[in-house]
């Protein structure tokens, strides 16, 4: 994926930037919504997710339906 700037450079989620993610996933927000509020993309959104475990046990909303 391409950021919106279109940058392919890998840049470092801060710790602040993780826990904004997490109440975000709490709240029910979609990987896109996440992507615009923190200005990355969406796939670094689910990346991000997938890699850090308390993120990946909170999950998306759509997968908790399930």
């Amino acid at each position: 994926c391409v950021a919106a700037n279109g940058s392919r450079g890998m840049k470092q989620w801060t710790e602040e930037q993780r826990r904004e993610v997490a109440t975000m996933l709490l709240a029910g927000f979609s990987a896109g919504q996440i992507a615009m509020k923190v200005g990355r993309s969406r796939c670094a959104v689910i990346s991000l997710v997938n890699r850090w475990p308390d993120l990946k046990a909170i999950g998306f909303a759509r997968s908790r339906a399930a």
